[in-house]
């Protein structure tokens, strides 16, 4: 087979790896992937940023929360202290499960 035809053949299939690229070509190439690059990261750095959500409470919202825990922890030592606290073994092994996996 002839040499011209193969060339012709690759450069018309987008097969150029033999044929050597001018360096303007190769300039072109490297410019395109900086780019890409620049653009992929840029893209992270979006996403990182959309991720970081802030939640503001109100100090009435916070009183609130505070006054119900503090009801709840009062609740539970009373349920210790006259013995009426029960552990289920069951709910804590699945919690232990539940947080190692």
């Amino acid at each position: 087979m002839d040499v011209k035809r193969v060339q012709q053949a690759q450069v018309y299939y987008g097969n150029v790896s033999n044929i050597k690229s001018s360096g303007a070509e190769q300039s072109a190439r490297g410019v395109t992937r900086v780019d890409r690059v620049q653009d992929i990261q840029s893209q992270k750095k979006t996403a990182q940023e959309s991720k970081t959500d802030k939640v503001e409470f109100s100090s009435q919202a916070l009183a609130a929360y505070e006054q119900a825990r503090a009801q709840k922890v009062e609740n539970l030592k009373q349920s210790i202290q006259e013995g009426s606290y029960k552990v289920n073994p069951s709910d804590i092994a699945n919690k232990m499960l539940d947080e190692s996996w």
